[in-house]
């Protein structure tokens, strides 16, 4: 089979090999390739376009085996359920699919990953699933709102069948799901039926903010997020000043990216590591994965709700998670520090040491209820930070 590649498009590529197709798919997803506005030309940021990628899928033929590998924050709905069904058509004529979430698979994105037979993450893999969205401007009567919702429900409609051809979910768990804008791990997803595999590997491709959050660098890509909303678990990092002449003088070629990154010419095209530093951003995320994986320690005990809000909508570390609890369960009159004594005595996962935190030996006592909200609070904080493993203070 002919090598089908398009050196033109920078944000993906295909290559064949015998029977083998492997895609790279990173950027927003949409129908056809924006202008630049300074220029009036075609852009090269990164798009997944579906009137080029159509017309590169059709080049390939029937291989055996097409390898996507994507990263993408979504997009145009309709160019994404394009390229949704042309790739279950390549599958119904026997190719089989696998695809590799690098960074993120979100929104639109989502249903590239879905079209495909296998789909395999990593534990640092991001996906989101929603609602369609519309952008309306103007001044609109009820009747003109409820048929702008009628179209979004068709379009939900769509998209909650391709998640449930994939994860054989039941539609009303998938449209709970889609209206929470739900965030998953690769981890999370592989539980959910949106994943089929979890790779353990050390060359994942790093993800990073910058930040202002407008700009997101995948594996040495830069995607822009269009205004969308960036995941608080994603690090950021600064990057650096634009580089000087021999003579001071800053370059004169200079533009900004989407993220408001001021970069020459030369240096827009280079990848992350000329921009940042490597070690600033293996620590960020190494810290965010250790921070994860202690809540994910100690998860059972709580509500989802908590766990998810203390994972992603209002970031903090395991111990600030547990106290929050805390707090929450006194106002409500609980002992929760009572409770949490007990249950970890019995399953004894926290595996803490013999010496008592001032409140364990009283922890069942009806002293406690002699004790001042204050008094309680200090031998919770105490107690949660023996149980994390810290000196209690």
């Amino acid at each position: 089979m002919a090598t089908a590649k398009n050196k033109s498009v920078k944000n993906y590529s295909i290559a064949a090999n015998n029977d083998v197709v492997d895609m790279e798919l990173y950027g927003n997803i949409v129908t056809d390739r924006p202008k630049d506005y300074h220029t009036g030309n075609p852009s090269d940021d990164s798009y997944i376009v579906q009137s080029e990628l159509v017309k590169e899928i059709d080049g390939i033929g029937t291989p055996k085996t097409l390898n996507i590998r994507i990263s993408s924050f979504g997009g145009e709905v309709v160019a994404a359920l394009v390229i949704y069904n042309r790739l279950r058509e390549l599958s119904a004529k026997g190719t089989q699919i696998n695809c590799t979430v690098d960074g993120a698979a979100m929104s639109a994105g989502t249903l590239i990953i879905c079209a495909s037979n296998k789909v395999s993450a990593t534990e640092s893999s991001l996906i989101m699933i929603h609602k369609s969205l519309t952008l309306c401007f103007g001044w609109y009567n009820a009747d003109e709102l409820r048929k702008i919702a009628t179209e979004n429900d068709a379009y939900d409609k769509t998209i909650c069948a391709a998640y449930k051809r994939k994860t054989g979910k039941d539609e009303n768990e998938l449209y709970t799901m889609m209206s929470e804008e739900r965030y998953m791990t690769g981890k999370e997803a592989l539980e959910l039926g949106f994943v089929d595999e979890l790779l353990e590997t050390d060359d994942t491709p790093e993800i990073a903010a910058s930040e202002d959050k407008k700009t997101l660098y995948v594996g040495g890509k830069r995607v822009a997020l269009f205004g969308a909303k960036c995941p608080e678990i994603i690090p950021t990092v600064a990057l650096t000043p634009a580089p000087e002449t021999a003579g001071g003088v800053t370059n004169k070629n200079e533009k900004t990216d989407e993220g408001g990154n001021t970069m020459s010419s030369k240096d827009s095209a280079n990848t992350l590591d000329a921009q940042t530093s490597e070690e600033t951003i293996a620590k960020a995320i190494a810290e965010e994965r250790e921070r994860i994986r202690k809540i994910d320690e100690i998860a059972q005990r709580f509500d989802e709700k908590t766990v998810k809000s203390a994972k992603y909508d209002k970031p903090c570390t395991a111990e600030e998670m547990a106290y929050k609890a805390a707090v929450e369960s006194a106002k409500l009159g609980k002992n929760f520090l009572r409770d949490m004594t007990d249950d970890n005595r019995a399953s004894d996962v926290q595996k803490v040491t013999q010496s008592s935190a001032p409140d364990e030996t009283n922890a069942g006592n009806d002293s406690d209820e002699n004790k001042t909200e204050e008094q309680k609070m200090a031998e919770a904080r105490a107690f949660f930070k023996k149980a994390m493993g810290g000196e209690a203070k």
